[in-house]
């Protein structure tokens, strides 16, 4: 590897570590739980590209079931956290309907 090449995967490593520790502090400090699955799922990319970058320098696929699981379980956190959000509105939008038809809540 040419020393550009080395420069540019420091670069990424600096920059992966320094959005780790602002998303850590989202993690954190975050006001919703909404924030806090959003910095969940951004922490599983951060660790894509980190271990992507691993396998760069090493120049192998060892890494490569690793990728494959963190995408799963990155894409299945994602999708789960949407439904359970359009769930919950849904569910409250059908309550509110049918309080309004019934006359009240029981």
């Amino acid at each position: 590897m040419t020393e550009l090449t080395w420069f540019f995967i420091g670069l990424a490593v600096v920059q992966l570590v320094i959005g780790a520790a602002v998303v850590l502090f989202r993690l954190a400090k975050g006001p919703t739980a909404l924030d806090r699955v959003v910095a969940a799922d951004v922490i599983v990319a951060i660790l894509i590209a980190a271990v992507a970058a691993q396998e760069m320098v090493d120049r192998t696929d060892v890494g490569l079931p690793i990728l494959l699981v963190l995408t799963m379980v990155g894409f299945t956190a994602a999708v789960g956290m949407a439904r359970l959000t359009a769930g919950s509105r849904a569910r409250d939008e059908r309550y509110r309907n049918y309080r309004d038809q019934n006359g009240g809540a029981r």
